[in-house]
């Protein structure tokens, strides 16, 4: 667990990283709210490390794991508001024009490719070392993996989203 948990977090600070870096540059706020959605990954997986490190000391550690795995989803309902937030208001402004760079498709689909990997390589070992912290975790790079391409613009993304019915057209 604490190998698979070692290199969740690795990822997610390099990912974490080259998103807010290259969002930036692209002047892509979707690349950047992404970048900054992956530091409370990034914070997820300290809580892993630290539970994971510290319930091998301990017999209770199905009760910590418990409490890391919900303390873990109020990390994730608060960074889900403020997305929700930030979403409100750059809708509310007037839009005047999106502008997609390659570089910021190229690091959404790299991410998106990246989270994948993980989620496989921390299901396997979830499943190898029965951590049901670890397989929660598995489960959120996965779901991240698709928020990476809506929060990007990703072209597929974005046309679906035009379809009527998913923008409130009628």
């Amino acid at each position: 667990m604490f190998k698979a948990a070692s290199v969740s977090a690795l990822l997610n600070a390099f990912r974490m990283t080259m998103q807010i870096a290259i969002g930036m540059t692209a002047h892509s706020d979707g690349l950047v709210a992404d970048g900054i959605h992956t530091l409370s990954d990034f914070a997820a997986d300290g809580v892993v490390l630290f539970i994971g490190a510290r319930g091998q000391k301990h017999a209770d550690a199905g009760t910590q794991q418990a409490l890391a795995s919900l303390l873990i989803a109020g990390v994730l309902i608060a960074t889900a508001g403020n997305m929700l937030w930030d979403s409100f208001v750059q809708t509310s402004m007037p839009d005047v024009g999106v502008t997609i760079q390659i570089c910021a498709l190229a690091v959404s689909g790299f991410v998106t490719l990246a989270k994948e990997a993980l989620f496989r390589y921390m299901r396997a070992a979830a499943r190898r070392s029965g951590s049901a912290i670890l397989v929660a975790s598995a489960w959120h790079a996965r779901v991240d993996a698709v928020s990476t391409l809506v929060a990007t613009r990703w072209p597929p993304c974005a046309v679906c989203t035009a379809l009527p019915g998913w923008s409130g057209e009628k």
